[in-house]
């Protein structure tokens, strides 16, 4: 029988309508208890699998080991050729994620994907990164893209064709750069593609703008018809694009060709803060967001302040995203590897997940 606190901080957890404040207190209240029900529900439904088999906390931590990828990639290679086995978990494997790396309610947001090809292993097993399994899955289908007002179509997103993705999204950015009140990507580098993409490329998107047509190089059918269904044709605009970029300074371009830019949104910490300098040039005066923690295996945390200076950014860690652990960065300080609720503050941690 689950304990009394325990169900109801399930309950809240399974909730939808929630309020996101009310979430986000009720779990980072009751860290030890969240981490607790977490990895029981790991535990308990991957019993009977041959990497797991142990029953709760205590039995758990002694026994697995940290590890790195190349200590698992034996059993990796295994799922990919077919074996049926339960390793990691007993619900069979039908996908592996690879690696790779004022005003606010209105508008319409250009946020430039990127989605990969997938491939098959050996076995018949879907792998694909992780974002790309992301902007197919329903939970960003029927809930993220059906409440954000994107100027990027579901077809153009999911093209693995670069320039054609690429172009296609930055014709309706610039075709609709009026309504643009945010910009974006997941990462530093897939922006700055874009603005080089536009700077190499204004002249055909200018021309499109101009007379309400599509490149002739974006051959797939369903990007082309999502495009024709939006653009008509707007010299007034086509001419202001040529004239902002064929100066050759794109320094502030942002703003001069989305003047109602109010931010850009993307992961900026850890390597990819060597972006930073770049996209100031391009911004100039814009504020730059980072509103989320994560990695290639799950998402770990939000920023609740996201105008925050960079440099200050904090990120609350959710203790309902995974089962977490902590090893100390300082060699003096490693004394194993802690719960969430075993950290001390002032002192330095590696993530562990």
């Amino acid at each position: 029988m689950e304990k009394e606190g325990n169900l109801r901080l399930r309950q809240i957890a399974m909730k939808e309508e929630v309020e996101p404040l009310e979430f986000i207190e009720e779990m980072t209240s009751h860290v030890d208890e969240v981490q607790q029900m977490v990895l029981d529900d790991i535990l308990s439904t991957n019993a009977n699998a041959e990497d797991m088999g142990y029953s709760d906390r205590k039995t758990f931590k002694p026994k697995l080991p940290i590890i790195e990828y190349k200590d698992i990639l034996p059993d990796i290679q295994r799922i990919a050729n077919g074996d049926p086995s339960p390793i990691f978990y007993v619900q069979s494997t039908s996908e592996i994620p690879t690696r790779n790396i004022s005003g606010l309610d209105k508008g319409k947001v250009l946020f430039f994907f990127s989605t990969r090809t997938e491939t098959k292993s050996p076995a018949g097993i879907i792998m694909r990164p992780l974002l790309t399994r992301y902007f197919k899955s329903p939970q960003f289908l029927c809930k993220h893209f059906a409440n954000i007002n994107y100027t990027s179509s579901i077809p153009s997103i999911h093209c693995t064709d670069v320039f054609q993705s690429l172009y296609a999204q930055m014709l309706a950015g610039l075709a609709d750069r009026l309504a643009i009140f945010q910009i974006g990507s997941t990462f530093a580098p897939i922006f700055l593609q874009a603005i080089h993409f536009l700077k190499h490329h204004y002249q055909e998107l200018a021309a499109d703008i101009e007379h309400g047509t599509v490149n002739p190089q974006v051959t797939d059918t369903e990007v082309r018809a999502a495009l024709g269904n939006t653009l008509t044709p707007n010299p007034e605009n086509a001419e202001h694009i040529r004239k902002e970029c064929s100066s050759g300074d794109f320094q502030g371009i942002i703003r001069r060709i989305w003047p109602n830019t109010k931010f850009l949104d993307l992961i900026l910490t850890g390597p990819m803060a060597q972006y930073i300098p770049s996209l100031n040039f391009y911004s100039v005066d814009l504020p730059l967001t980072s509103t989320s923690y994560g990695s290639s295996e799950c998402s770990f945390g939000l920023n609740l302040y996201p105008f925050t200076i960079l440099e200050d950014i904090d990120y609350t860690i959710m203790p309902n995203m995974a089962y977490f652990e902590f090893l100390p960065a300082k060699p003096a300080d490693d004394i194993g590897w802690r719960g969430a609720m075993q950290v001390e503050d002032g002192k330095e941690y590696e993530l562990m997940k």
